[in-house]
């Protein structure tokens, strides 16, 4: 879509052939288009102070399963949902806490965090959230903080980015994301090494 001389993203298609595409419906909150993000390529680009977000149809999917994606917090100051769920069982990877730079965590509904990692603010990183249980945050191939999750999974949950619950938005900038319905520690190192490749990542 186009909005006043620039582009808008109101789908954000489902790659995997499941239909759950990211839809926004109203043009002030669909993030912009960037045509030249990361390596040349296009990716979205999210506003916090205008609560944009891109959201999938509810899903339900039990433990395991792995939050990845390429993404960038732009600021210390946003602390913003990067990639979470919606709903009873709130699941995010996002920035730690507003105003400390360089900090990613995971969040999960009943207060259970892992312990704030230093990811390096306004850099884009190839980042997996791995739920088993235990929470396990990887930043760019390497696991960088863990903590306890306990059993929740996702149930009728639409899976976002930019946005938690509430009010709890984000200014990210996104090349790709997703739920993946396994346990993916094991191939970290491999999907981080295939997202910054040259010839079939980002280059970064």
């Amino acid at each position: 879509a186009a909005s006043g001389g620039s582009c808008i993203v109101s789908k954000f298609y489902d790659q995997t052939g499941h239909s759950n595409h990211m839809t926004q419906g109203t043009a002030a909150s669909m993030p912009a288009l960037v045509f030249s993000l990361l390596g040349g390529l296009p990716g979205i680009q999210c506003t916090a102070a205008s609560n944009q977000v891109l959201s999938t149809p509810n899903i339900t999917q039990a433990q395991p399963f792995a939050y990845i994606g390429v993404a960038q917090r732009p600021t210390a100051v946003d602390a913003g949902a990067i990639f979470a769920t919606l709903g009873v069982s709130f699941i995010e990877v996002s920035g730690s806490v507003a105003g400390t730079a360089n900090n990613w965590t995971i969040y999960e509904t009943s207060g259970n965090t892992s312990t704030p990692t230093t990811v390096l603010d306004s850099a884009f990183h190839a980042a997996l959230g791995q739920f088993n249980t235990t929470t396990a945050l990887y930043i760019d191939g390497s696991s960088a903080a863990s903590g306890s999750l306990g059993t929740t999974g996702l149930s009728a949950n639409a899976f976002r980015v930019c946005r938690g619950n509430a009010t709890h938005s984000g200014s990210p900038k996104i090349m790709e994301v997703g739920v993946w319905p396994a346990d993916e520690t094991a191939n970290a190192a491999a999907i981080s090494a295939n997202q910054h490749s040259a010839t079939v990542g980002y280059n970064f």
